[in-house]
């Protein structure tokens, strides 16, 4: 029996001290901003987590191991092992607890940051209704016009938007949700932040922004990307973007173009592979959509 007690209190505190490791290692990175792949930062989230229920469920077996000697052993219970058990049980359960509170703290995020700004442009060739559809409507945060089983709109050539509901004229559809999409971070780019105009002017283009789509994008985030040292910057792949939030329009458009920028602040240059972009089709019928997330 001491010999399997003695193995569980050694294998808690490893268990502790393999939990400060990865507290550690995660708040180190934050500091150096070494860009961790998401799918390993979560690997070592559910190896944390692990740990800490086993922790967890050794101070319960611990507890009720104290309360059954009280109550059987009685007498043959003595004082000396009463304090060794209670100072165990109080070690466990403190350093548990912190340890948690740090791990929430510095590497457990529950929801993603919020995916902001996506703002939907529609062009039709002829003035026309048109119905507009998010397939993932639990994410959503905000929505203008109120997002009400969709958006119904007149759309015009120009750009501008009637809304059927309300009578008011927009020029774009705007909606904002959490967002915990994954995005392989060995790619994009690593730019200055004094150069994110020309960077975003010319990617912007690439990808199939029109000069005053992208005039908006780029007065949208320029004040959270100018004055940083340096940044990094992915663009989503269609898939990507489609897999987080799906876009239904009806009429079917003859072309799509959806733009999502995932950027993170640095402190310093650090080396990533170029992403390619290829640039998308635009005629006919035409529906645009932007947005971006910073990353923590």
């Amino acid at each position: 029996m001491k010999k399997l007690e003695k193995f569980y209190i050694t294998s808690v505190i490893i268990t502790i001290f393999f939990n400060v490791a990865i507290i550690v290692y995660m708040y180190v990175n934050s500091l150096l901003d070494t860009i961790i792949n998401p799918y390993f930062k979560d690997v070592l989230v559910i190896i944390g987590i692990v740990l800490i229920l086993y922790s967890s469920i050794f101070s319960a077996i611990y507890i009720v191991k104290v309360i059954a000697s009280f109550l059987i052993r009685k007498e043959k219970y003595t004082k000396q092992e009463k304090i060794k058990d209670f100072k165990l049980i109080i070690g466990t359960i403190i350093s548990t607890s912190i340890i948690f509170l740090l791990f929430y703290q510095h590497v457990v995020v529950i929801n993603g940051p919020p995916l902001g700004k996506p703002v939907i442009y529609l062009y039709p060739q002829v003035q026309m209704q048109v119905q507009v559809k998010l397939n993932n409507v639990q994410k959503l945060t905000h929505t203008y016009p109120k997002y009400i089983d969709g958006w119904n709109v007149i759309a015009s050539p120009s750009g501008n938007l009637l809304d059927t509901n309300t009578g008011r004229n927009l020029y774009c559809l705007y909606w904002e949700g959490r967002d915990d999409s994954k995005i392989d971070m060995s790619e994009g780019f690593v730019i200055p932040g004094k150069d994110t105009i020309s960077f975003l002017e010319e990617k912007l283009s690439i990808l199939g922004l029109s000069e005053r789509e992208a005039n908006e994008f780029i007065i949208y985030w320029l004040p959270k990307m100018e004055n940083n040292e340096y940044n990094y910057i992915r663009f989503r792949t269609s898939d990507e973007i489609n897999n987080y939030m799906q876009l239904d329009i009806s009429p079917k458009p003859d072309s799509v173009i959806r733009v999502v920028m995932d950027f993170k602040s640095l402190d310093k240059y650090v080396v990533v592979n170029e992403q390619k972009l290829t640039t998308p089709d635009r005629s006919g019928f035409v529906a645009v959509e932007w947005g971006a997330r910073e990353l923590n």
